[in-house]
């Protein structure tokens, strides 16, 4: 029989989201966010959940009255049972925050894109200056435009292939990159938080897997199955 686990992996636990709220400056009190609240409750709620499949399966593999394989059969479907609730919560709340994370994304990639005739033409204007200007000059256009708020000349950058405006590739995503930054550098800064939150919940998910599948002897209780299914194939036959 294996050793009983006494208390879930320290990982499994909604302290590790709470460090990824804001903090309110002049509070000093995390700033509601609901999509790293439901982070948290579910690592919460897989830390009770574990906490209780270890205290039923410990429960039932005492129970004397059963054999040690039957035992681990019934203690191991009542600890899955436990933390089913748990599992699919687990499952929905990272659905949820991937989606928030991909929405920011979207909304924060770039300079708003006009499809107007006028607004087109001045792009691809834009973009051919740029690419003619010596590399010095190309660099101090677009700095000038980030710290003015130019999104047109920052825009026709950004909406075009890197090298219609003279730009490496390298060049080009720090471009994207600082204007995200200078425009939406709370949603940004929020992303992070909330991939971080994520990559723990994620892992916080694969432990109360592993950690339930501990709690009891997979390979008697499969021994003991296929001995069972040997016996009433011998007296079927």
């Amino acid at each position: 029989m294996p050793d009983i686990p006494k208390s879930p992996p320290p990982s499994l636990n909604e302290a590790l989201i709470d460090r990824h709220f804001a903090i309110d400056p002049q509070s000093r009190s995390p700033i509601a966010d609901p999509v790293l609240a439901e982070l948290r409750d579910v690592m919460q709620a897989g830390r009770v959940a574990a906490d209780k499949a270890t205290r039923v399966s410990a429960a039932l593999l005492r129970d004397e009255m059963q054999t040690l394989p039957a035992r681990h059969r019934r203690a191991q479907a009542e600890a899955w049972r436990t933390v089913e609730g748990s599992l699919k919560r687990f499952d929905m709340a990272l659905a949820v925050a991937r989606r928030e994370i991909e929405d920011v994304e979207r909304r924060t990639f770039g300079p708003p894109k006009s499809n107007a005739a006028g607004d087109v033409i001045m792009a691809g204007e834009v973009r051919a200056r740029l690419a003619a200007m010596p590399e010095a000059d190309r660099r101090a256009a677009l700095e000038a435009a980030l710290a003015e708020g130019d999104d047109a000349v920052v825009g026709a950058a950004l909406h075009g292939p890197s090298m219609l405006s003279g730009l490496s590739a390298p060049e080009h995503a720090s471009l994207r990159d600082r204007w995200r930054r200078a425009r939406h550098g709370p949603e940004l800064e929020r992303i992070d938080r909330l991939r971080k939150a994520l990559d723990d919940t994620t892992r916080g998910g694969s432990l109360l897997l592993s950690y339930v599948a501990t709690l009891t002897d997979r390979a008697l209780i499969e021994k003991a199955e296929a001995s069972e299914a040997a016996a009433r194939e011998a007296l079927a036959s």
